[in-house]
C-alpha cells in the first residue's frame, strides 16, 4: 500500500500535477496545551500548499508519529484504525487528482477543493474561496515556514476583518469569498477601524496592505478575476498617516548617556540598547537581540538586516565597545548573544524569539518613557525606534550629503536607503559614523 502511493506522487511530479502528504503540522502556535500537534493533509502545486484538517480532528505527540510513512505509531490509542482513516482521506485526495488528470482538467485548490470537500462557491460566474478561511491557509503556511512575523499581522490581520464584519450589516465573516471584497468593502472596512476602533492611519495601512497581497495572490492563482480588484480604485497611499517627529537632537542623546543607573537594572539595560542602536546606525532591536560573538569581527560588527536582508559592516567605536564591554560581549562565545535579550537554551524556534522580542521590546520602551522624563522631555514617545530616527537627522543636520545617508532611512522606502549605504567604502561610512559621538 504504502508503495503504491509512493509511486503515484512520483507521477503527479512528472506531470506536473499535486504532491499529497499527510503531516504533523509542528509549528509552535499549533502545539496544544497536552503537548501535542495536529495532523493535516497537505496538497502542494506548484510550490502553493495548502492544509486540510480532518473531519475528526487528529492531534499526537511527536514520539507518536511516524513522519516517513505519514502515519501514526504503535504508542497511538487504536492506531490501526486511526490510521485506517488517514489512508481514506489521502486515497481520496489521490483520486481527485487522478481524475482531474484523465479529464484533462488543469489542476487548480478550487476546483480540488470542490470535489474534496464537496462544496462549491461561486460568485457571478467566478469560482472563488472563503475570504477566512483563506486568511486562516496563509497564516498556517507562514507559521510552517517559519515567518512568524508576518504570520501574526496575518492573523491580527483576520481578526480585524472578523470583527469588522460582524458589526457591519450585510456581511457574514462565514460565507463571504474573496470576490466580494470590492470598493464599497474597504471603505466600510477603513471607515470602522477609523471611526468606531480609533486605529491610527499607520496601522490601517498595515491591515489593508495584509488584505491586498492576499487578494494579489488569490488573482495570481486565479481564483478570482483582475476586475474584482478593489485596490485598482481604492489607493492605500491617500489614508492620512500623520506621524509625530520621532527624532531628538544629539544634545539629548548625550543627556541620556550621562544618565547614571543601577547596573543590570532594567532602566540601565534600556539606556543602553537605545545608545547602542543610535552608536550602529540605528540597528534594529531584532537584530540587536540576535548578534552573537560570531557577529564581532575583529573590531568590526558584522550582521544581516531581518527585515530587508542587507548585509552591514559597521566598526566598533569607544561607545559600542563600552556598552559591549558592561555585557562582557568580548569574551562571549561564537553562538552566545551579546545581549541578554534570548537565551540560547529556551528560545529555539522562531515563535519563541518572536514572542520573547516582543516581551523585551515592550519592557524597554515602558522604561525608555521614564528616561524621556528625566531628561524633560515628559511628553516625548520615546522608543528604540526614535534613536534610528535621530541617528538620521543627527546626520542631516551635520550636512551629511543626502547621497551617503538618505532621508529615507526613517521616512520612505527602507530599500532606497540600503541601496545608497550599500553603495559607499566602509571607511566612508565609519567617518559618517564618527559625527553622531
Amino acid at each position: 500500500m504504502l508503495r503504491f502511493y509512493t509511486a503515484v506522487s512520483l507521477n503527479f511530479k512528472q506531470t506536473k500535477m499535486a504532491d499529497i502528504e499527510t503531516i504533523m503540522l509542528k509549528s509552535p502556535s499549533k502545539r496544544r496545551k497536552d503537548g501535542t500537534y495536529p495532523i493535516y493533509l497537505k496538497v502542494t502545486h506548484q510550490r502553493k500548499r495548502k492544509y486540510y484538517k480532518f473531519d475528526d480532528a487528529k492531534h499526537c505527540e511527536i514520539s507518536q508519529w511516524n513522519k516517513d510513512k505519514e502515519e501514526f505509531r504503535k504508542n497511538y490509542p487504536n492506531y490501526k484504525d486511526q490510521n485506517k482513516i488517514l489512508i481514506r482521506y489521502k486515497s481520496k485526495a489521490i483520486d481527485i487528482v487522478n481524475q482531474l488528470a484523465v479529464q484533462l482538467i488543469p489542476f487548480s485548490f478550487v476546483e480540488f477543493e470542490d470535489r474534496f470537500l464537496e462544496k462549491k462557491v461561486e460568485v457571478e460566474n467566478n469560482v472563488s474561496i472563503l475570504l477566512i478561511q483563506h486568511l486562516e491557509d496563509r497564516t498556517t503556511e507562514l507559521e510552517a515556514d517559519g515567518k512568524i512575523s508576518s504570520a501574526s499581522i496575518n492573523n491580527v490581520t483576520m481578526k480585524i476583518l472578523k470583527a469588522f464584519m460582524e458589526k457591519t450589516r450585510g456581511y457574514n465573516a462565514n460565507k463571504i469569498t474573496l470576490a466580494e471584497v470590492d470598493y464599497t468593502f474597504i471603505v466600510k472596512l477603513v471607515k470602522y477601524l477609523e471611526n468606531d476602533r480609533k486605529i491610527a492611519g499607520t496601522t490601517i495601512s498595515i491591515y489593508l496592505r495584509c488584505l491586498r497581497a492576499i487578494l494579489n495572490r488569490a488573482i495570481k492563482a486565479k481564483l478570482i478575476s483582475r476586475d474584482t480588484y478593489p485596490f485598482y480604485d481604492f489607493q492605500i497611499s491617500k489614508i492620512k498617516t500623520t506621524t509625530k517627529k520621532r527624532a531628538i537632537a544629539k544634545e539629548l542623546v548625550h543627556k541620556i548617556a550621562e544618565l547614571e543607573f543601577v547596573d543590570t537594572s532594567k532602566t540601565q539595560f534600556a539606556q543602553h540598547i537605545f545608545l547602542f542602536s543610535y552608536y550602529t546606525r540605528g540597528m534594529n532591536f531584532i537584530d540587536i537581540a540576535g548578534l552573537t560573538g560570531a557577529s564581532i569581527v575583529g573590531d568590526r560588527i558584522n550582521y544581516t538586516r531581518s527585515k530587508t536582508k542587507g548585509e552591514f559592516s559597521i566598526k566598533i567605536n569607544s561607545k559600542t565597545k563600552e556598552i559591549l564591554d558592561f555585557y562582557d560581549a568580548g569574551n562571549k562565545g561564537k553562538t552566545e548573544y551579546l545581549f541578554p535579550i534570548f537565551d540560547k537554551e529556551v528560545h529555539i524556534t522562531d515563535q519563541q524569539k518572536y514572542n520573547r522580542k516582543k516581551k523585551v521590546l515592550k519592557q524597554v520602551n515602558k522604561e525608555l518613557k521614564e528616561i524621556a522624563t528625566l531628561i524633560g522631555l515628559e511628553g516625548l514617545k520615546l522608543t528604540t525606534y526614535v534613536s534610528r530616527h535621530s541617528y538620521a537627522t543627527t546626520l542631516k543636520n551635520g550636512n551629511v550629503p543626502t547621497a551617503q545617508i538618505s532621508e529615507a532611512l526613517g521616512h520612505s522606502t527602507e530599500k532606497t536607503t540600503q541601496t545608497y549605504l550599500k553603495s559607499f567604502d566602509k571607511d566612508v561610512l565609519d567617518e559618517i559614523d564618527e559625527r553622531v559621538l
